[in-house]
């Protein structure tokens, strides 16, 4: 006859095969994946972000985790406020929709950076006609570009402060320094700055913002 005790040792001590099963549940645990961005599954975080200079526009819808891949600032709010749905920017509507196309465009994958010396070439490159291009072409046009280089900069969108940077030196290079004023407000405004003191003080001027730019 079998002890009580026998019993209870049999109950308690697991056989070899119980004790393999026992092992394998954590690392079964462990191979739980989390779901990246690029998964056709994948619920994108939505959220709408205001402009302050356009108060009376309608907040633009924007996909959250995009614009956290390629902003910063964007990155440090929602991450401190995961409930938040709502976002307010100094930013012109203008400038946020062509940023959002930007971010739109490129997805989770971040552009290089613009080569230094830049190529003369190098906006009408293979890489770059497609959208780089005609986006900046469209920036300008609706000169949009200075406030475009200073939200980069303000949101910590560093790829694209260098892009805008780039389109800037792809326009000075090579001039003399007397023609640069001139050059930038017809970058900037669309007019063409004279050299007389009264014009000078109309210069375009770069808007402060949190931190200096810096290419």
């Amino acid at each position: 006859m079998i002890s009580t005790q026998s019993q209870i040792n049999k109950m308690s001590s697991p056989s070899k095969a119980e004790l393999m099963d026992i092992d394998q549940v954590p690392q079964q645990q462990e191979q739980v994946q989390v779901k990246s961005l690029d998964d056709d599954d994948h619920v994108p975080r939505m959220v709408m972000i205001k402009s302050k200079k356009n108060a009376n526009s309608a907040p633009l819808l924007v996909n959250a985790d995009l614009w956290m891949v390629h902003n910063d600032l964007v990155k440090t709010a929602l991450e401190n406020d995961r409930e938040s749905n709502d976002l307010e920017f100094d930013i012109s509507r203008d400038v946020l929709e062509m940023m959002n196309r930007w971010v739109e465009h490129f997805q989770t994958k971040l552009p290089e950076f613009p080569p230094k010396p830049l190529k003369d070439s190098y906006f009408e490159s293979d890489a770059n006609s497609a959208f780089v291009l005609p986006f900046f072409q469209e920036v300008q046009k609706r000169f949009l570009l200075q406030e475009m280089l200073t939200s980069s900069n303000y949101l910590d969108n560093k790829p694209l402060l260098h892009f805008c940077c780039a389109w800037v030196a792809k326009h000075i290079k090579g001039h003399p320094l007397e023609k640069l004023q001139s050059i930038l407000s017809q970058l900037f405004t669309g007019s063409t700055a004279a050299t007389t003191a009264s014009s000078s003080s109309a210069a375009p001027v770069v808007p402060s913002s949190p931190q200096a730019v810096s290419c």
